[in-house]
């Protein structure tokens, strides 16, 4: 699951989320926008809250793009 999908799963803006997992994860908002929108992945630590936060339904794997997955 994205974390696109799990705000819409939460009920929740993009905006909303990513507002959420910079105050959880200590990033900046903008960056935290980055990882909502498919610009920037998760360093380790971060993708480890991140994996928390969402408990287990994002993973390092949904931010691999479908055509890397692929291949």
């Amino acid at each position: 699951m994205t974390l696109r999908e799990f705000a819409e799963h939460r009920n929740m803006s993009n905006e909303q989320l990513a507002a959420w997992l910079a105050a959880q994860v200590g990033v900046s908002r903008s960056g935290a926008r980055k990882w909502v929108y498919g610009e920037r992945t998760p360093r380790g630590l971060q993708m480890v809250r991140v994996l928390a936060l969402t408990d287990g339904l994002v993973t390092a794997n949904d931010f691999l793009p479908m055509a890397e997955v692929a291949s």
